[in-house]
């Protein structure tokens, strides 16, 4: 069984725990990067990233059934609303020293169209952000 597999299948928190004994035992015990929670708003940025390319449909070089799209987008709703709160607490903790990060406009300013709007050019639209507008 592969570490991938293995992550797969295990109950989330020792997942997670099995995950970050792997990245101490390659990167060592001392805490490299920016602060946590900044380094996990990176990670949710990744993880919009990844189900993007599902929804577009970019993974047919891969082993498995597609994915239902409404599935999808619930996914990439649930990942928008964490991103929302880690830049909420990443304000809130001062980390950028007073450049805010967590308001409603920076939200909707850095994200653009979340993945069910339509554009406004009049046309059918992408649901997904980076979409082309066929």
């Amino acid at each position: 069984m592969t570490v991938k597999s293995k992550l797969l299948r295990l109950p989330a928190e020792e997942a997670v725990d099995l995950k970050f004994r792997i990245g101490r035992s390659i990167h060592g015990e001392e805490w490299v990067g920016d602060r946590p929670i900044v380094e996990c708003h990176e990670e949710i940025l990744d993880a919009l990233a990844y189900v993007r390319e599902e929804l577009l449909g970019r993974t047919g070089r891969f082993p498995g059934k597609p994915i239902e799209e409404t599935v999808l987008l619930e996914l990439y709703r649930n990942l928008l609303n964490a991103l929302q709160g880690v830049r909420i607490l990443i304000d809130s903790s001062g980390a950028f020293d007073g450049e805010s990060v967590g308001t409603q406009e920076c939200a909707e300013e850095g994200g653009g169209k979340g993945p069910s709007q339509e554009n406004d050019s009049g046309g059918s639209g992408s649901v997904v952000p980076g979409g082309s507008d066929d």
